[in-house]
C-alpha cells in the first residue's frame, strides 16, 4: 500500500519503508532497507558548514556583511541587529 512518495525521487513506495526512501534511492546511497537505515542515512547526509569567511556559504552566517534596516535604523549585519535587541 503506497504511503506517499520517496523523499528523494517522488516514486511511490510501500508502507513501512522508513524513512520514506524507495529501494532504488537507498541503493544509490549504498544502503539496503533494514532497521538501521535511519541511522546510516543520518551519517550520509551532507552537512554544509558556513562559518569561515573564505569558504562557501559564508553569506548564510549572521556575520555576513549584509545590512539590516528596520524602523529607520540600520545595522551592518544581522548579528549586529540581534545584539542590539
Amino acid at each position: 500500500m503506497p504511503n506517499g512518495g520517496c523523499q528523494k525521487c517522488g516514486r511511490p513506495i510501500l508502507q513501512g519503508l522508513q524513512p520514506h526512501y524507495c529501494e532504488a534511492c537507498l541503493a544509490e546511497l549504498g544502503l539496503q532497507y533494514d532497521d538501521d537505515v535511519p541511522k546510516r542515512l543520518d551519517e550520509k547526509r551532507l552537512v554544509i558548514r558556513f562559518y569561515h569567511k573564505r569558504e562557501p556559504y559564508y553569506e548564510f552566517t549572521n556575520f555576513a556583511p549584509f545590512p539590516v534596516a528596520l524602523g529607520g535604523k540600520a545595522w551592518p549585519t544581522s548579528e549586529h541587529y540581534f545584539q542590539a535587541q
